[in-house]
């Protein structure tokens, strides 16, 4: 039966757990079987997608729950069926990227050749498909065209000034993703706290360790675990917030992990949206800080728009009569190098009046 009459073929899910292959933890080629992760998602989303309005969507995550696959898998087979579709892939560097392109090329490539699409060019950062006339491209910044499915890997380590210009080339009919794991209290952070907002349009879901099956390990015979303290309050944050029961092999992988990654346990293997944030990453200042002021100017920002913006100065106010006003700057190489910024500051009313941030000499 053929993809035109047969039913199924018109169904985003069965194709996606019929025709496109993995690599799974096992390195074994398999096709893809959504885990807790991804169907966590696909339910976050579906009543958007039942209203057919744009997805904008957030995962914050553990390593390797399968989130980046799922998204890339998503928006790969819109490509794969629908006509001039533009997706673009934006992670932090080129190794990201790299692996990211593996996981869309072995779906192509694994297709039934009956139905694979035929390609008009493939290499390595694009697959331009003949049929459709859709493209998907892999890239550290997209800016030069339109946008219609946009997904961000790793977003917490991407350069939020390159993000912004690639969010600038999306129409407000764009799908656009975020996903990856926590970095200190950073522009991840504020994001986070904006896309939960009742009416920011964005879904999002915090994907813990403990709803990953495997991170687990074998308890010997006649082993007693008993949990410290510590375990046992995250253990009761596992099942007031998830409903997760955290047994044995749980507790005593977590310990290994613990005492082998130590302070970056908690980036790696998030298991609590908020302090993720505040232990992971490496500052010189305290996070807890850093947070009350991001929440601070967060909503400073929120009450007081800039007055002017472009994509290379924001300007919160007009020179005002009678205030001091003091300038700095810090230069760089140019094109292809640093950013050069200049700031004006509203000494009087001690604030920020003018930004200025572009790669120039």
């Amino acid at each position: 039966m053929s993809s035109q009459t047969d039913p199924r073929w018109r169904n985003k899910w069965w194709r996606l757990a019929n025709l496109y292959k993995i690599v799974d933890k096992k390195s074994n080629l398999v096709k893809l079987k959504l885990n807790l992760s991804q169907r966590r998602i696909r339910k976050a989303i579906l009543p958007g997608i039942l209203a057919h309005t744009p997805i904008r969507h957030y995962d914050l995550k553990c390593r390797q729950s399968g989130v980046s696959t799922f998204w890339l898998l998503y928006y790969a087979d819109h490509a794969f069926w629908h006509p001039n579709t533009f997706v673009g892939i934006q992670a932090q560097d080129r190794d990201t990227l790299d692996f990211l392109w593996e996981v869309v090329r072995r779906a192509h490539e694994n297709m039934p050749k009956s139905i694979r699409p035929e390609l008009r060019k493939d290499n390595a950062k694009t697959l331009s498909l003949a049929k459709t006339n859709s493209r998907i491209i892999v890239s550290l910044r997209i800016l030069s065209t339109t946008i219609h499915k946009l997904h961000v890997s790793e977003y917490p380590l991407c350069d939020p000034k390159e993000i912004k210009q690639t969010l600038a080339a999306c129409p407000p009919t764009a799908d656009v993703t975020l996903e990856g794991v926590s970095a200190g209290v950073n522009h991840a952070y504020s994001k986070w706290q904006e896309c939960k907002v009742p009416g920011s349009g964005y879904t999002t879901v915090f994907h813990p360790w403990f709803l990953q099956g495997e991170y687990r390990e074998p308890v010997p015979a006649g082993f007693v675990v008993r949990p410290t303290e510590e375990e046992v309050r995250a253990a009761m944050r596992a099942k007031s917030k998830f409903g997760v029961v955290v047994d044995d092999g749980q507790l005593l992988w977590r310990r290994t992990m613990r005492r082998e990654l130590g302070g970056k346990f908690q980036e790696l293997y998030a298991e609590d949206e908020e302090t993720c944030f505040l232990e992971s990453g490496e500052h010189f200042f305290d996070n807890q800080k850093i947070k009350r002021l991001l929440d601070e100017a967060d909503s400073y920002n929120r009450t007081n728009p800039p007055a002017e913006e472009t994509s290379a100065h924001v300007a919160w106010e007009s020179p005002e009569s009678g205030c001091v006003y003091a300038a700095g700057a810090d230069v760089a190489e140019g094109v292809g190098g640093d950013y050069s910024v200049l700031a004006i500051f509203n000494v009087t009313r001690r604030r920020m009046a003018f930004r200025y941030r572009a790669r120039v000499g």
